[in-house]
């Protein structure tokens, strides 16, 4: 492919979407059928030529071979530096070759890149080759990388990367252990690692877990719906849990074999993360049995705790209740099995930085949501009890709670279930709607 020249030109307009066309890109390509892209990235090389901005955004921009040449061409003459470029969705129709040459024209100064949903497969290595060294932030998130893509990846990931996110992809165990061969040695001064939705199991996290204990500047990792059990929690314990480490950010959400078992093994050593402020266990099947393990072990720090979706009772919340953190800013315990007796122990151990509560499909009743509305700190913001089986008593609490405290901007009271039959067996009945 022939280097763009941006000579001036009075070319007439193709289709009537490109104004005034590079003379060469415009002969080279003049059969070309335009994509929506194809406009977007003109208007956006005038832009990119004024100074106006010093940053590519074609999100859900679908670019022909022409579009990304005149994209190219643009890059090489911007007149502020360029920092950002998102192609989300933008270039899905490049074969790797054309793919290439569009990274390897990326202009040294940007630090952030997006390919999300760009299908470039387990031929990221080719295009990893050309990425600019001044790359910070990498998103590859569903591009199809396999463990194959990884392991290629993996030596070509830029020495200075402070993010790399690589959802929504097929990378599995041998992935994993290659992306963790080369993490230290290459990226060093990582901060975000995002690997959710890939099946690496334990013995992917497990080789993770033994090199991010030494990789002191990570701050936040997410492992998601990767398959981790009672053996890879274990792992993470052991190496992650360390007393060196500055990770504030964990989630292992929707990872359901984790189980009691697995909340036990976090909590023998959690308590050592003392820099930890959000923790994520969304439905990860933990009950009344995990939870009296794990409440007790809750670093202090915590301001954000995800439980959704789990099978947390009234003994799992009253732990909780008992050892609640005392920065805590937002609790989720929605879609649990939580009842009068959980929301009582609740609501008078409620910390007084609390903005966010979501209560919702439980088994709460009227004595539980008085409880709550009467004891809700000056701070909240958010109460969510939608589906539980609060009847007009409990409403009329939280209604009057609602009007005494300026700072509670919404309650979700919604749909409820007849306080006097099981949930299970009635249909839900909209008794009040969102405050």
């Amino acid at each position: 492919m022939s280097p763009c020249t941006c000579p001036p030109s009075d070319s007439s307009a193709i289709n009537g979407i490109v104004p005034d066309p590079f003379e060469e890109i415009a002969k080279e390509f003049a059969d070309t059928q335009l994509l929506p892209g194809d406009a977007a990235v003109w208007e956006l090389r005038h832009r990119l030529e004024s100074g106006e901005t010093t940053d590519v955004e074609l999100t859900d921009e679908p670019l022909s071979v022409l579009g990304t040449r005149i994209l190219q061409c643009a890059f090489q003459q911007p007149r502020q530096a360029v920092r950002s470029v998102d192609l989300v969705r933008s270039v899905t129709g490049l074969d790797m070759a054309q793919l290439s040459a569009l990274v390897s024209s990326l202009p040294s100064t940007v630090e952030s890149l997006s390919l999300e949903g760009c299908e470039i497969g387990d031929g990221i290595g080719a295009v990893a080759a050309k990425f600019p060294p001044s790359l910070l932030h990498l998103s590859l998130v569903a591009t199809g990388n396999s463990d194959f893509g990884a392991q290629a990846l993996a030596p070509r990931l830029p020495h200075g990367l402070v993010t790399l996110v690589l959802a929504d992809n097929q990378i599995g165990p041998a992935g994993a252990q290659a992306l963790a061969s080369r993490l230290p040695v290459n990226c060093g001064s990582l901060e975000t690692l995002v690997l959710d939705n890939n099946p690496i199991g334990d013995a992917g996290v497990a080789a993770l877990a033994e090199i991010t204990a030494s990789m002191h500047s990570l701050q936040s990792l997410s492992l998601a719906n990767t398959g981790i059990g009672c053996t890879g929690a274990e792992v993470l314990a052991r190496h992650l849990f360390s007393g060196t480490s500055g990770l504030m950010d964990l989630s292992l959400a929707d990872n359901p074999a984790l189980g009691d078992a697995g909340a036990t093994a976090l909590a023998a050593t959690i308590d050592h993360l003392a820099t930890l402020v959000a923790l994520n266990l969304t439905g990860a099947r933990i009950s009344d049995d995990g939870m009296l393990s794990l409440a007790p072990k809750l670093p202090p720090t915590l301001e954000m705790l995800a439980l959704s979706r789990n099978a947390i009772g009234d003994a799992g919340t009253a732990a909780l209740a008992t050892h609640m953190p005392p920065s805590l800013v937002c609790l989720h315990l929605d879609d649990n099995q939580v009842g009068d007796v959980g929301a009582v122990a609740l609501a008078f151990r409620m910390p007084s930085s609390l903005l966010e509560l979501q209560l919702s499909r439980n088994w709460v009743g009227d004595v539980g949501a008085v409880a709550i509305a009467k004891h809700l700190p000056p701070s909240i913001q958010e109460l969510w009890v939608n589906g539980n089986r609060i009847g007009p008593s409990g409403i009329d609490a939280l209604i009057e709670r609602k009007a005494a405290v300026s700072s509670l901007e919404l309650v979700q009271i919604g749909w409820q279930a007849s306080p006097l039959i099981p949930s299970s067996a009635s249909e839900p009945v909209e008794i009040a709607p969102s405050l």
